[in-house]
């Protein structure tokens, strides 16, 4: 959804920009009038058993047709992406292509200063030292050296012609750019995170439609509810919306249920269940967010300045949870302790006046007076010739325009969930 929002914004400046994605995200990039590339018909989140082939390179062949296709045009396209084992990377590298990194979320840079979470949690006791100094540094060489791992890159290596890699993360440079798309005050950058990469901000585009009347309905019949969600990977929510409501029974409070898998067996007046809606048309007409941990939703709860609770699962998520514990901005609920008791007593406290929203409501200023997907679309609109044209990625749109406008390049914008 990001990159979806960046190639809406590159478009409307007049840029051509296409998104590589599943194809489930066909009708959002249509309604943006984006034009998209479906590379694969599966969504990782949503497969069961996959081949370990299939979860680094499942779209590898249909990437790799288009940018063949699209090498044919005259002009030298960007490549922008969100992960070192895309396979747009190894177009760059075969090419000389110019490519620009955005990270979504702290996770998925590494430090052996502030690593993330879980390995944050190794680095705070009283090992500390020799766990950053040899244990982290041995495990991640160990990872980016794993012979299955390696074998598929360079099978794939291969058949673009290229040599073996060594390891799976290589240098990179082909990198025009990197950025962040999370603000600083939500990681501070350690000293060893590449440089210079600008902490852009999270992106929240504004949104596309308006809430079905159903929900309006419901939201506007009573007080602000507690809302549960999943998040779209989540198959088996049963058990889950089962908390959930009780949680809202304990409290006495309206419980607004939002997931694809629709919980079974619940009904009552005091509960909206529905398969989706956007976060920004919902989130500031409740009171408390509960969720997965995922990025996008965390930072909808902060725009709307209402406290969240995070049971994190897999992925980034458990590295987010602790970073919104830590900064004082809502509360970590472990899966395994997540009961209709805990999250009443969570939420309770959340709610209640001894909980300071001092820290809640200077986050919320923050993010409601940037906006990261400008920063972002100028910051592409200064890569030119393989390096950044201007480095203040703050400038606005007036002062990029007094400045020699560069060759009009086409972005091809690879959603990395599928490489």
């Amino acid at each position: 959804m990001p990159l979806l929002a960046l190639a809406h914004e590159l478009r409307r400046r007049g840029h051509d920009a296409s998104l590589l994605a599943p194809s489930a995200f066909a009708p959002d990039a249509a309604a943006l009038g984006v034009d998209f590339v479906p590379i694969t018909d599966e969504h990782l989140d949503h497969v069961g058993q996959i081949q370990f082939s299939d979860f680094y390179f499942p779209a590898f062949q249909r990437v790799v047709d288009h940018f063949e296709a699209a090498r044919r045009n005259e002009r030298e396209p960007i490549v922008v992406n969100i992960d070192k084992t895309a396979t747009s990377n190894l177009l760059c590298e075969r090419h000389g292509w110019s490519g620009v990194r955005l990270h979504l979320m702290p996770y998925k840079l590494r430090s052996l200063i502030a690593p993330p979470w879980p390995f944050a949690a190794h680095a705070r006791g009283p090992g500390r030292q020799e766990y950053l100094r040899r244990t982290l540094p041995r495990f991640l060489a160990a990872c980016d050296q794993d012979p299955r791992l390696l074998g598929y890159i360079n099978e794939r290596r291969r058949a673009l012609g290229l040599p073996p890699a060594a390891s799976a993360t290589p240098t990179e440079p082909y990198l025009a750019a990197q950025a962040c798309l999370f603000p600083e005050w939500y990681a501070p950058p350690p000293s060893d995170w590449p440089s210079p990469m600008p902490l852009l901000g999270f992106p929240l585009p504004r949104p596309s439609s308006t809430l079905p009347p159903e929900l309006a309905d419901f939201l506007g019949r009573g007080s602000p509810p507690l809302v549960f969600t999943t998040g779209t990977g989540v198959r088996d929510v049963q058990q889950f919306f089962a908390h959930a409501h009780d949680c809202c029974k304990r409290l006495g409070r309206r419980g607004l249920f939002l997931s694809a898998q629709l919980p079974r067996a619940l009904s009552s007046e005091a509960l909206g269940i529905f398969s989706y809606a956007e976060l920004s048309l919902v989130l500031p007409r409740a009171a408390l967010l509960v969720h997965h941990g995922g990025i996008g939703t965390l930072a909808r709860a902060l725009e709307a300045g209402i406290p969240q609770i995070v049971s994190p699962l897999k992925y980034d998520q458990p590295d987010n949870a602790h970073r919104v514990t830590e900064l004082g901005l809502g509360a970590l609920l472990p899966r395994e302790h997540l009961n209709g008791h805990t999250l009443a007593v969570l939420a309770s406290q959340l709610l209640g006046p001894q909980w300071s929203r001092t820290r809640l409501c200077a986050a919320q200023r923050s993010i409601c007076t940037s906006d990261a997907i400008d920063t972002c679309a100028t910051l592409l609109e200064s890569v030119t010739g393989g390096r950044v044209r201007d480095a203040k990625t703050t400038c606005s749109r007036q002062a990029l325009a007094c400045d020699r406008e560069p060759p009009k390049k086409s972005a091809h914008l690879a959603a990395s969930a599928l490489r």
